[in-house]
């Protein structure tokens, strides 16, 4: 028998015929849809790892500046952050080495260049008041209501006077507090003689000269305005001084602790003391 012929009839054979199911297209078809579908969602899976990836990487690059500028979830008060401090630094700087630095940023309308600081602009000055002492004015002729001169009977008029506890000295003069403040025994605020009246007048405190030198001024703002001021008497730092506008009267300055402590308007001519 020839082998071709045998072969032939060998697959000729029914039994070897491979018939298709009658749902075969539709099973087909369905398999393809499953796999297009499969290698969609594989697809947008990447993708999305792929953006998680790109996030996570930005995250870990930025977490150094995010902890500057996120203040503590358990903090009791929010403080933000100053934005201003490189900028101010960076114009201390540019001033400090002459105005040279660009002020590109403050340039006018047109121009693409900043307008040069002004060279008109002044330094600040001072806007400081002088010190004053004192309140009440001593001198030349009187201080508040008593004047010099004035006789026991006009002085006491004022209200401003009580008969000291020794009211006469020991030289036949009378002496006075001012009224609510008493002082010891031979302690005299007013002095007035029997003859000449009121020759002594005491600050109270609150004493300035018509020069301007009150209680409390240095003694070097007295000796630039009493400069003929070499005359002194006691051992407590007195300074006479002849009242400016009256020629009649002398004004003693008390000086303790560099600065002046009292003073005294007085007659040169009296005959209550030496």
């Amino acid at each position: 028998m020839n082998v071709d012929d045998e072969l032939r009839r060998l697959f000729s054979d029914d039994r070897l015929e491979l018939r298709p199911l009658p749902d075969a297209e539709h099973a087909v078809l369905t398999g393809v849809k499953r796999r297009q579908r499969r290698r969609r969602v594989a697809i947008a899976a990447t993708g999305a790892l792929s953006a998680l990836a790109i996030v996570a990487g930005t995250v870990a690059v930025l977490q150094p500046e995010m902890r500057n500028t996120v203040q503590p979830a358990d903090s009791s008060t929010l403080t933000f952050p100053s934005t201003t401090g490189p900028t101010e630094q960076s114009s201390t700087s540019a001033e400090s080495q002459g105005g040279t630095a660009s002020t590109s940023n403050r340039g006018g309308v047109g121009s693409g260049q900043g307008t040069p600081p002004s060279s008109s602009s002044k330094p600040p000055t001072s806007t400081t008041t002088p010190k004053t002492f004192g309140t009440a004015q001593i001198g030349p002729t009187g201080y508040g209501a008593l004047r010099l001169g004035m006789t026991k009977e006009q002085a006491e008029a004022t209200g401003l006077i009580k008969p000291n506890a020794k009211a006469e000295s020991d030289s036949g003069c009378l002496g006075y507090d001012y009224a609510g403040k008493a002082k010891p025994a031979g302690f005299y605020t007013v002095v007035i003689s029997k003859t000449k009246g009121v020759v002594r007048i005491h600050g109270r405190g609150d004493e300035r000269t018509p020069e301007g030198i009150g209680v409390g001024a240095p003694v070097s703002d007295f000796d630039k305005v009493y400069t003929d001021s070499g005359t002194t008497h006691g051992a407590v730092g007195e300074r006479v001084v002849a009242a400016p506008g009256n020629a009649a009267a002398n004004y003693w300055f008390i000086m303790r602790n560099n600065a002046v402590s009292e003073i005294r308007l007085e007659l040169k001519e009296q005959d209550c003391y030496k």
